[in-house]
């Protein structure tokens, strides 16, 4: 996978995630894709992954987008 590829999923998945993840990267390790960022919730995580491996059918090695919930005031 070219370093373009690479970068128009990451491109696809921050637009279709609206914000939800933030300074979301995707690196290219084969045989598949590892995602990092950070999340302010569980449910962002998983459809970040989701998308990775149901709609865009590409193999995903690790999901490490750290999850931060937003404290409550």
């Amino acid at each position: 996978m070219t370093q373009t590829d690479v970068d128009a999923i990451e491109a696809l998945l921050n637009h279709r995630l609206g914000g939800r993840v933030r300074s979301l990267r995707v690196e290219s390790q084969a045989p598949g894709l590892i995602l990092s960022g950070r999340a302010s919730s569980y449910h962002a995580k998983q459809l970040a992954q989701y998308m990775i491996l149901e709609e865009l059918g590409l193999p995903l090695l690790a999901n490490q987008i750290a999850v931060h919930p937003a404290p409550h005031v």
